[in-house]
């Protein structure tokens, strides 16, 4: 179980990004595509594949990069809002909103 801080800041990519992906990957993607925000932040940065099926979380832990992974096998993540290019989840409760499975 990971307990991120309040203070956390939670980034969800709209873009669909390959899953064969790693971690010099999705750093190279959190520079790019968050060009706003330092991916040695400590703010989670969240990928999802074109499916919907299959997520990646980056973030920095102070020690080095963590990468969480999750694939679902029958069901897909939530939809993301398609005019955001990027979004911002400010509340842990977002994020699990948006993690929740759709059957």
């Amino acid at each position: 179980m990971f307990n991120f801080g309040r203070r956390i800041k939670i980034f969800v990519c709209k873009e669909s990004v390959d899953m064969r992906a790693s971690y010099d990957t999705l750093f190279e993607k959190t520079k790019g595509i968050f060009s706003l925000e330092d991916p040695f932040s400590g703010h989670l940065f969240v990928f999802i594949n074109k499916n919907r099926t299959s997520i990646k979380c980056l973030y920095y832990d102070g020690t080095g990069l963590v990468l969480i992974c999750k694939r679902l096998e029958k069901s897909t993540f939530s939809r993301i809002n398609p005019f955001l290019v990027v979004m911002l989840c400010s509340l842990r409760q977002s994020l699990h909103y948006f993690l929740r499975v759709q059957i």
